[in-house]
Formats: structure tokens, C-alpha cells, sequence
């Protein structure tokens, strides 16, 4: 379904991602991304997500990261947003 939005080229993937709600806010989202946004830029390539959240996105968009598309789910599904920031 999201096929459209990835990108073709080699890159990093962040699958998942949470932090608790209780603990939201304090930057550890960002936190936990910074290894993975180092290794991208060693490896040269961008590293890519999917987003089920407006929140995500104003977070994702904060450390870097644009909008590559979005994809309303049919049946009742959510939205995604695709997201990509360059090594």
C-alpha cells in the first residue's frame, strides 16, 4: 500500500518507534533517532519512515525530515505519511 511513497534508492528504515505517553515532550524521541540518523549520514543514504500521526509528522519534520506523500488507507484505515531525510 505505501510501496508508492518509499523511496528506490538504498536507505535506512525506522520500523517503529514509541515513546510512552507519560514521557513524551522531554526529547528522548529525538534522542533515540540521533544513532540512527548518524549511521545514515556515515552510510551516506536517507533514512525513511511511515507515520500514522500529525503529531509524528511536526516531530519528524522538527529533526529534519519532509513529506514524501501520504496515503489515506482504504476501508476506514488510517492516514500515512511517508517521510525522508537525506544522509
Amino acid at each position: 500500500m505505501c510501496r508508492p511513497l518509499r523511496p528506490s534508492e538504498p536507505h535506512v528504515v525506522v520500523a517503529t518507534l514509541g515513546v510512552r505517553p507519560d514521557h513524551r515532550r522531554r526529547g528522548i524521541a529525538t534522542r533515540l533517532m540521533s544513532p540512527v540518523l548518524a549511521a545514515a549520514s556515515t552510510l551516506g543514504v536517507p533514512v525513511y519512515l511511515e507515520t500514522s500521526s500529525e503529531e509524528n509528522v511536526a516531530l519528524y519534520t522538527g529533526i529534519g525530515f519532509e513529506t514524501t506523500g501520504r496515503i489515506d488507507v482504504p476501508g476506514g484505515g488510517p492516514t500515512v505519511w511517508g517521510m525522508r531525510r537525506d544522509g
